[in-house]
């Protein structure tokens, strides 16, 4: 008898019995701020303006993929279920990359090259989130420091949208802030 319980005993612990036990994790949806993909600009550029981009400064709560939500009692949640697919201030370095290519400018990174730079661009990133009063919107700031020989022009770009889709929202208001940007560019 003890050797029929013990062959029983031994099949079930063998992994001939499944349970299925494991836990399946839900899907994480991940982002970017570029939007749809759109048709990209017939625009060909017989030279690019090379502005070197010093960095993105950011605070440490942005420096993560969470997509954060504040609302009015000061409570920071993250939403479910959803992030980026990188950093803000590496999504925003991106965006502008390839926004500022449209606009026949090259932005790269230090060191330049042989050649000085004519300009150099730094920015701070300093609200990156949603805000969910009375309404859901994207609340986008960007500081710039803009340095082109020895002037330096500064300031800070704010975009706020309101949309049904947060993360449209955001895309939107992040497009806004970065074409603001572009257009300080060409004008110095």
């Amino acid at each position: 008898m003890k050797e029929i319980l013990a062959a029983l005993l031994a099949g079930f612990l063998s992994g001939c019995i499944n349970l299925n036990m494991r836990s399946q994790l839900p899907k994480m949806d991940t982002y970017i701020l570029q939007a749809q993909s759109e048709a990209m600009d017939s625009k060909q550029c017989e030279s690019y303006e090379n502005i070197v981009i010093l960095g993105i400064l950011t605070p440490e709560i942005y420096e993560s993929k969470r997509i954060l939500v504040h609302s009015n009692d000061g409570k920071l949640e993250a939403l479910a279920l959803k992030q980026w697919a990188s950093a803000p201030k590496n999504l925003i370095k991106n965006l502008l990359v390839e926004e500022a290519s449209k606009s026949c400018i090259f932005l790269s990174s230090p060191p330049a090259g042989s050649h000085p730079p004519k300009k150099l661009l730094k920015l701070e990133l300093f609200s990156f989130m949603l805000e969910s009063s009375p309404q859901m919107r994207a609340n986008i700031s960007l500081g710039y420091e803009i340095f082109v020989g020895n002037q330096k022009i500064s300031g800070i770009f704010n975009a706020t949208q309101q949309a049904s889709d947060p993360i449209k929202a955001i895309q939107k208001a992040s497009i806004e802030v970065v074409e603001n940007i572009i257009d300080l560019l060409k004008k110095y």
